[in-house]
């Protein structure tokens, strides 16, 4: 669980952009991104490939869409360099925007993905559960029938929810939660990034001083429209004391 984050600021310059990432399957890489964040590991990132300078630093990285230019004052949340100088980048904040652009899969908190996840699975094998036991009871099942319809349904349901949170890409979100954390979110296990993108469109169209007299934003202006890859913020939050900044 090792956090080794650091805030990477500037303009970005000698932008390049590269392949979609489409290769290996993602349960695999969901899997390994979990046991990548027990033991201080890196998660295969996916997305849209980049390489450019903020700055004077060289950094790389997958997002879902490289929809930022040269020129650009970004501020990239980044793991520094191992065996090469360059920065690997986790999520770009774009603050005269109050906007986010992150990998794929990450972004979404655990308790927030867990919760959809065990609405949906409790639902099915609920649904299943019933029909067998409507199934048993008609054609004259002893309760011992009942009894064991009961206990593989539990079964099933804990493995299939397990199954179907790696299947989703489940594994990224705790480092869904460390890049919330380090970005300056309260809880940032719940935090949900989708209702904020919604309460600021809310709030963008009502002129809101909350979003247009941010004091950390003093140069944010009305947007022309929203892009469709970036999860926007209200206020933006201050950054924790812990994470290292680099100009």
């Amino acid at each position: 669980m090792k956090n080794d984050f650091c805030l990477l600021r500037g303009t970005v310059s000698q932008l390049r952009k590269g392949e979609i990432d489409e290769k290996g399957f993602l349960l695999i890489s969901s899997i390994f991104a979990f046991f990548s964040y027990l033991f201080g590991g890196r998660p295969f990132l996916k997305g849209k490939y980049f390489y450019c300078y903020v700055g004077n630093h060289p950094v790389d990285g997958r997002l879902e869409q490289i929809d930022f230019n040269n020129g650009d004052y970004v501020e990239m949340l980044v793991k520094p360099p191992l065996d090469y100088d360059t920065y690997e980048c986790y999520v770009v904040r774009i603050p005269q925007q109050h906007a986010l652009i992150f990998p794929n899969f990450i972004g979404v908190s655990t308790f927030r993905y867990l919760r959809m996840l065990i609405i949906l699975m409790t639902f099915f094998v609920v649904v299943i559960s019933i029909v067998w036991l409507i199934v048993g009871i008609c054609v004259g099942d002893s309760l011992d029938f009942c009894f064991n319809v009961v206990k593989y349904s539990f079964w099933g349901w804990i493995i299939a929810s397990v199954f179907f949170f790696f299947a989703a890409g489940g594994g990224y979100t705790f480092f869904s939660n460390q890049i919330l954390a380090c970005l300056g979110y309260a809880k940032p296990w719940n935090y949900d990034v989708e209702a904020e993108d919604t309460r600021f469109k809310r709030l963008h169209r009502t002129s809101d001083p909350e979003i247009f007299n941010d004091p950390l934003t003093p140069d944010f202006k009305k947007l022309k429209m929203f892009k469709g890859c970036y999860y926007y913020y209200c206020r933006t939050p201050i950054l924790p004391s812990w994470l290292k900044v680099i100009d």
